[in-house]
């Protein structure tokens, strides 16, 4: 037993470490917007609490933001304060950002020249061009005084907040090549350290739509998130304002903005990101924040929610602001009614132990306000119908696009063309890929839902999702051969399929025809292609082929090596998908012939299984992402199922609690690590169902509200076809555990 445990403790710690290292292309930066005169003291705090970028804001002092410093009066103040800040950098920040490793920011934090003023908040600087070029050569200057220091300063922030209300604006003086400009006047003196733009709208994600990325390959691209600005900034500006909580709700209870919501929010954002893939793009969160005087522990959550967002986006940010404004404390709380407030000192608020935790790229473990049962199954409800439009009607299967684009490739013959390497889109056309895999998991899910809730419209569903994965194995042809997807001509695919496609095809299919809410049709229909694909296998996978089954047309080995399904090639986590197939045959039909091909394989097949206790972790770590930990327990519920023999029994669910501990391995560590996620094609949910389908596996906390996460990560109508049929799964399957059988 010692020699067991030692074991599997060594195999956690390699998918711990393959998760970091996933995460970890570069450094993550994190830290606070620091007070308008920083102390030392700031630097050790900061440091202390494991802060490591701090965005230093030049401000005025003794004349508001707005103020008209365009006349020569004024410009002469400004170059005069610009002096005494930027020495200030010179003699004392980057001295203190050295000592406590903290890279800083430059931010001249307000227009030359100003703002228009209340009615129209844009800069003037954009409609006057003498304005622009003071602005512009003052970054050059300040480019050539601190040049050399690019190893500290993270980057040159050359707008804060910038509104352009009017399209017309002095020559090439608008937002976008105003910035331009600063980046070529900083590149003539300084090519190395980093420099920071900002969208238009205030620096808000919603800007973003409007940014072309810069030429110039060492940008940084900034965003502050402040929605919505109602619950953020309530009775900042008039005492007018609505109190308001954080998750937003309507006048009758209803959810309105939560962290979904903020997801929306940035989406913006990932738009760019997209279009400029091939680009290194790197955003910075610069500013979020919300009032400490928001009900409850709302701001706490608000900035919970932010911080997890960054980092599973990958981006660096600061929080605004540090030692600052009170109301943006962390260290104080208000005291009294909102708009008449006043603040008290507080070292541990649970605003600052969300951020000295994010600092680290860690969780605070709090009580937060769990999501209704209710919105959860609605979130899974939604994201599953928006996959059900992409339903092809002829064929049944749901692709995730529009499957009529799906041109059969030029080189198909007789139904079939060969995948390689560098074929456009993979596997072929959209609709071309995974359909077995994502169908088979949708209609494991739909059973449970109908086991459940005896839904009219789940019956439905069900049906025509079986009728389309039954189709997989049909319309090409070939009999046995479970294929990926179909061209718009519905019965062009790709010559190759694989061992994990025929796992989920084999297990959506007996859950369904194992079901009462299989109609006899389908299930003779099931009890005939079941038997086909046996065949296929009985026949392909012998000693001569190496145990591979080959391409839909030949006995060829594919070239992948994803269709071995026995012998000396196949990891512990493969070992079941043969006897699978073979047990499950028999069961549709009753032939004994089907009976003793599993009986040949099924010892051999759980002894391997069990050697995962012994393989180097190392070794094993590479071969293991979360889709496979996923479909060892899939492979193994149809055997458990038929299975009387108690030694198998024990073993079966030894090898299952094994898997589903790895799994729980990984979603702990993605619970603790801020952004942790792990390889997979719908990795969360993966790692629900491997847990939730081992028996030996208890359903905790830790499993609920990592469901919670699983679900609300996307807004339901923008999931892809792969990841609403996974969280529909693991919502069912999460309720099928937990929901006390019916007394009759």
């Amino acid at each position: 037993m010692k020699k067991v445990f030692f074991s599997m403790a060594l195999l956690m710690l390699p998918f711990l470490c393959l998760a970091a290292n996933m995460n970890k292309k570069a450094p993550r930066l994190r830290g606070v917007m620091l007070p308008k005169v920083p102390v030392e003291e700031d630097f050790r705090h900061l440091n202390s609490k494991g802060a490591s970028l701090a965005r230093y804001q030049m401000c005025q002092e003794g004349q508001a933001p707005n103020a008209d410093v365009s006349n020569s009066e004024h410009i002469a103040y400004f170059d005069t304060w610009l002096a005494m800040r930027l020495d200030h950098l010179e003699k004392n920040i980057l001295l203190w950002a050295r000592k406590y490793k903290i890279q800083i920011v430059v931010d001249i934090h307000f227009p030359l020249g100003g703002r228009i003023g209340k009615s129209d908040q844009s800069f003037k600087m954009f409609y006057d061009e003498e304005l622009a070029g003071r602005f512009v050569n003052t970054w050059g200057k300040i480019a050539e005084r601190f040049k050399g220091n690019d190893d500290i300063i993270y980057g040159y922030d050359f707008m804060n907040e910038p509104v352009q209300n009017k399209k017309e604006t002095a020559k090439d003086c608008d937002w976008w090549n105003l910035q331009r400009r600063c980046i070529e006047a900083v590149r003539r003196v300084d090519k190395k350290t980093s420099v920071i733009v900002a969208p238009p709208d205030w620096g808000l994600s919603r800007g973003v739509d409007k940014m072309k990325a810069f030429p110039d390959t060492n940008v940084v691209y900034q965003v502050h998130v402040y929605d919505p600005h109602y619950f953020t900034h309530q009775f900042i500006f008039t005492k007018k304002d609505k109190s308001c909580e954080y998750p937003v709700k309507d006048d009758k209870g209803n959810v309105i903005f939560d962290k979904a919501s903020l997801r929306e929010v940035i989406r913006p954002v990932k738009r760019f990101l997209w279009n400029n893939r091939t680009k290194n793009i790197k955003i910075y969160a610069g500013e979020f924040s919300a009032i400490n005087w928001a009900p409850g522990e709302s701001a706490a959550r608000y900035i919970a929610d932010c911080i997890s967002i960054f980092e599973e986006n990958g981006w660096d940010w600061t929080y605004h602001a540090f030692r600052e404004y009170p109301g943006w404390s962390v260290e104080h709380i208000a005291v009294g009614k909102p708009g008449e407030q006043k603040f008290e000192k507080k070292a541990d608020t649970l605003r600052s132990k969300v951020l000295y935790s994010g600092f680290k790229g860690l969780s605070y473990p709090v009580d937060f306000p769990r999501i209704s049962d209710k919105r959860l199954r609605e979130s899974c409800e939604r994201g599953w119908q928006a996959a059900m439009k992409t339903r092809n009607p002829h064929t049944g299967v749901v692709t995730g696009c529009d499957w009529t684009k799906s041109k059969p490739p030029a080189d198909a013959k007789n139904n079939l063309y060969d995948m390689y390497d560098s074929r456009p889109g993979g596997w072929g056309p959209g609709g071309v890929g995974d359909a077995p895999l994502i169908c088979g998991t949708a209609l494991s899910g739909l059973v449970d839902a109908w086991t459940l809730t005896r839904s009219a419209k789940v019956k439905e569903d069900a049906a025509k999702v079986a009728e389309g994965v039954l189709n997989l194995a049909v319309l090409h042809g070939y009999k046995g051969f479970v294929c990926r997807g179909f061209c718009s001509d519905n019965k062009t695919t790709v010559s190759l399929s694989s061992r994990d496609q025929y796992t989920h095809w084999v297990h959506g299919l007996w859950r369904y025809a194992s079901s009462d809410i299989a109609s006899p049709a389908i299930k003779e229909r099931y009890k005939k292609h079941i038997v086909e694909v046996a065949e296929f296998m009985e026949d392909r996978v012998v000693p001569e082929s190496e145990w591979n089954f080959g391409l839909a047309h030949s006995r060829e080995k594919d070239y992948r090596g994803i269709c071995y399904m026995w012998g000396p090639k196949i990891w512990p986590h493969e070992a079941a998908r043969l006897p699978m197939i073979y047990i499950a045959a028999y069961m549709a039909t009753g032939n004994e012939h089907w009976k003793e091909l599993y009986e040949k394989y099924i010892d051999e097949a759980l002894e391997k299984t069990l050697e995962i206790k012994t393989l180097d972790p190392n070794k094993v770590a590479w071969r293991l992402p979360c889709y496979s930990l996923f479909q060892v327990n899939t492979s193994f519920e149809p055997i458990l199922a038929y299975e009387k023999n108690q030694s198998r029994i024990e073993k079966i669910k030894e090898s299952m609690k094994i898997f589903a501990d790895i799994a729980n391995a990984r979603m702990k560590s993605s619970l603790k690590h801020l952004g942790m996620k792990h390889y997979g094609m719908c990795w969360d949910g993966e790692l629900l169902l491997t847990q939730l389908m081992s028996p030996e596996t208890l359903v905790d906390e830790n499993i609920e509200k990592f469901l919670e996460e699983a679900i609300m990560r996307e807004r339901p109508e923008v999931m892809d076809v792969c990841r609403a049929a996974h969280i529909l799964a693991s919502y069912w399957r999460y309720k099928i555990r937990t929901t006390p059988p019916a007394k009759n």
